[in-house]
């Protein structure tokens, strides 16, 4: 009789299934899961794109700046 009545009891009452669920699947499944995946997309479709237009000023861009920098001011090549 105190077994039968416990069992049943701890399971609505003791919450932890419930809002272990609940728990689990907003917390570590929503944040882990959804922003995982559409974070990997975008970085990788961004990072190939950026990186072409950046390698093609880095040539000119560093020819050009340590040129104008020496004549210009001494001071900015020590400050960088």
């Amino acid at each position: 009789m105190e077994p039968a009545g416990q069992a049943p009891t701890d399971v609505p009452v003791g919450g932890g299934m419930p809002p272990a669920e609940p728990t689990q699947a907003p917390m570590g499944d929503t944040p882990m899961a959804p922003p995982a995946e559409p974070v990997v997309p975008p970085s990788a479709e961004e990072v190939p794109m950026p990186s072409t237009p950046e390698p093609t000023e880095t040539p000119p861009a560093e020819p050009g700046m340590p040129m104008p920098e020496k004549p210009e001011e001494p001071g900015v090549p020590p400050q960088a």
